[in-house]
């Protein structure tokens, strides 16, 4: 029996803050703030790499390599400015103006010392102090937040945005697993507090797991997962849901994971982008709107079983505004702001169509959160940018390629 037939009684969200069986999610990712990615700051590239103590320009590629080869004081001195000047209530309000309802607020473990372990060379600055800030002012705009937990003890990807591109250690030692949980435990006590009530909606603990690629990190997130949703339900009185992202296997993986009343007070987070590997880099526009919409039948049965959100998604192209890649039309958006545009009026075109897309696939679930609010590297994958440029709409619900855009597509 899937849980669709049940929805009502197996789903009951809406205390959280918001339903999320009836309503959709449209947010964006506050990346590269409390846990910096440095191709989205070249800046911050530079200036970190312009203080190396201990090595050469070129060396600080990640967090780890950045407390590796600074001290202290000087990192904490480039990064506090960091988390004041690239991410502040401005910000928060411009998504509450631009009709958005939710942001995904990115935090590595090493925000609490007593997680970070002997192992890792990570500093403990203010990004814990930020964070509940950054609720605060959510709060103030009516926007809901997911606490996502980015990056753990020994890495869970092997990727930047963990914190240390390279290996993948993090199920290889049970020490990591016990800070893991020393981690979530501080997220899950400020944030269940009443003060948060309504506004922090879901807890995530962990993001983008490599399960797909490392048996190991499957089977401690088999783990994980119900000993998560467990710990945060069993705060009293909190109505805080746990989102957990599919780790690269799939919604339907997850299908008969949880029974239906575990299911109750959880969230499926899958992240589909449509920009890495020769595959999509090797596409037309028309092929990749086309795979777009050939993720409605997944997306539409998953909700069957939870509320399913894209918890990751990019509107541009894998190689950017490349004009060979253009086969589209121009199509009825039209660019508010000019001559002096980013990029061509043609790639635009093909992102808004892109956006456009997307969230209306994605919406036959719960909904979307873009990656990212904010990207000085890549402008075409700033939401703010596509904003301002339009390539991003400004009213949500407008619909410019009509009531089903993957018709012709599919």
């Amino acid at each position: 029996m899937t849980l669709s037939n049940n929805a009502s009684a197996l789903f009951d969200p809406a205390d959280s803050g918001f339903d999320y069986r009836n309503d959709k999610v449209r947010g964006v990712n506050i990346g590269n703030w409390l846990l910096f990615e440095l191709w989205m700051s070249p800046s911050l590239a530079n200036t970190l790499n312009s203080r190396v103590e201990n090595g050469k320009y070129g060396d600080i590629v990640d967090e780890w390599t950045a407390a590796q080869h600074m001290s202290f004081s000087s990192l904490q001195s480039v990064l506090t400015k960091h988390y004041d000047t690239w991410f502040t209530e401005q910000d928060m309000a411009d998504i509450a103006a631009a009709g958005l309802n939710h942001v995904r607020l990115v935090i590595p473990y090493w925000s609490f010392k007593e997680a970070v372990g002997p192992k890792a060379p990570y500093y403990t600055f203010n990004q814990f102090a930020k964070a509940k800030q950054a609720v605060q002012w959510a709060k103030k705009y009516n926007l809901k937040v997911w606490i996502d937990l980015h990056g753990v003890p020994g890495s869970q990807n092997g990727y930047d945005n963990s914190g240390r591109s390279g290996p993948i250690h993090w199920a290889n030692d049970a020490d990591y697993y016990r800070r893991t949980k020393v981690a979530l435990k501080k997220l899950i006590d400020e944030f269940t507090q009443p003060a948060y009530r309504g506004t922090v909606t879901a807890i995530e603990p962990v993001n983008e797991p490599a399960a797909n690629r490392n048996g190991a990190v499957k089977n401690l997130i088999r783990q994980y997962y119900p000993e998560a949703r467990d710990s945060i339900r069993a705060v009293g009185g909190a109505n805080t849901l746990m989102a957990f992202h599919d780790g690269f296997l799939g919604p339907k993986y997850w299908e008969g994971f949880f029974t239906p009343n575990q299911a109750k007070r959880t969230i499926l987070d899958v992240h589909d982008y449509f920009v890495y590997g020769d595959a999509q880099k090797n596409k037309k526009d028309i092929a990749r709107i086309r795979d777009v919409c050939a993720l409605e039948g997944q997306i539409t049965r998953s909700q069957g079983f939870y509320p399913t959100v894209v918890g990751e998604m990019a509107f541009n192209g894998p190689s950017g505004d490349r004009a060979s890649d253009r086969n589209l039309p121009v199509g009825p958006v039209k660019f508010p702001s000019g001559p002096n545009y980013p990029y061509s009026v043609r790639y635009m075109a093909f992102m808004a169509r892109n956006s456009a897309t997307q969230r209306y696939v994605f919406e036959k679930g719960s909904g979307w959160i873009a990656w990212s609010w904010r990207n000085d590297g890549s402008l075409d994958w700033s939401y703010k940018t596509g904003l301002q440029y339009g390539w991003n709409p400004r009213d949500l619900n407008a619909k410019p390629y009509g009531n089903d855009l993957c018709n012709g597509y599919r």
